[in-house]
């Protein structure tokens, strides 16, 4: 597909950026403001696949001169992606989250590490923005974050890439809830990389309320994969979470984060195990108005 974009373009081509995006208007320009320069330079190509809104997250992903933007009927994250997939043209391929706030230097260092070859598969680092959180929200975020398998996993951040030789390790996204845990089950230690740039900023719940529903869909996402067969060896289980949360305590304020983690964890599965199926989205989140 030839843009506009490929005319004017300046810099060299680093890739491609994808963002499914539904009903994301209020968030959307607060994500994609910050890559206007990589597009209109034409170091990346950005496909934004705008999927069952009612909103206009499709007009106001069109005021990025030169993105691609899809529209699709039905409200569905892994269509989205499909979507965008198939008009895509370059390699690597950072896909990213509609309400992630993500730097030019992090996406750019993100597809120049897969562009190296290094590994198949990267991520930039992560922090919680907890502007507006309440005090326990806060307090399950810095006790989750001293885990050791938010430095180490693609999932959790929002935004993963994949090379091209990566991404030919599947077919279509398939119709799983967590496609970020998805594609982290598919490459071993040394294929993917966690990379020490400026973090994204993955903007956490208001309130515990949408904190337990943004749980309840990762413990169903959990479920899928593992009703599939598509857990990886190294997959995280109970235990090995339990024990890298007994092993972050070293005071009385970790203490008070491990004990409240573990609570809204456990009132998280059982909220899970006993509910019907529906999307579960954290509206708390998108309050503010985009900049």
């Amino acid at each position: 597909m030839h843009t506009q974009a490929d005319d004017d373009r300046t810099g060299p081509s680093l890739g491609s950026v994808v963002v499914p995006a539904h009903d994301e208007a209020t968030v959307l320009l607060r994500t994609l403001n910050p890559l206007v320069e990589l597009v209109e330079s034409g170091e990346i190509e950005l496909v934004v696949a705008a999927n069952g809104c009612t909103d206009d997250t499709a007009e106001l992903a069109r005021t990025v001169r030169g993105a691609v933007v899809l529209e699709l009927p039905t409200a569905s994250k892994t269509a989205a992606l499909n979507a965008a997939d198939s008009v895509a043209t370059r390699w690597p391929r950072v896909y990213l989250d509609a309400d992630i706030t993500v730097s030019a230097g992090a996406i750019r260092a993100t597809l120049e590490l897969l562009r190296r070859g290094d590994v198949l598969a990267a991520r930039p680092a992560m922090v919680y923005a907890l502007d507006g959180s309440s005090t326990l929200v806060r307090s399950f975020c810095r006790a989750r974050r001293r885990l050791q398998e938010t430095d180490v996993h693609l999932w959790g951040a929002g935004v993963f890439g994949l090379s091209e030789v990566g991404r030919s390790r599947f077919g279509d996204f398939p119709g799983v809830t967590g496609d970020d845990l998805y594609v982290d089950t598919l490459f071993g230690a040394s294929e993917k990389a966690v990379i020490a740039t400026h973090p994204v900023r993955v903007h956490a719940p208001r309130n515990v309320n949408a904190l337990l529903q943004i749980l309840k869909r990762a413990y169903r996402g959990n479920r899928e994969l593992d009703e599939l067969g598509l857990v990886g060896s190294d997959q995280r289980t109970t235990w090995t979470v339990a024990r890298q949360l007994v092993r972050s305590v070293h005071d009385a304020r970790s203490l008070a984060d491990a004990l409240i983690y573990a609570l809204i964890v456990i009132r998280a599965r059982l909220f899970a195990s006993r509910s019907a199926v529906e999307w579960e989205r954290d509206g708390s989140s998108r309050l503010k108005p985009a900049l």
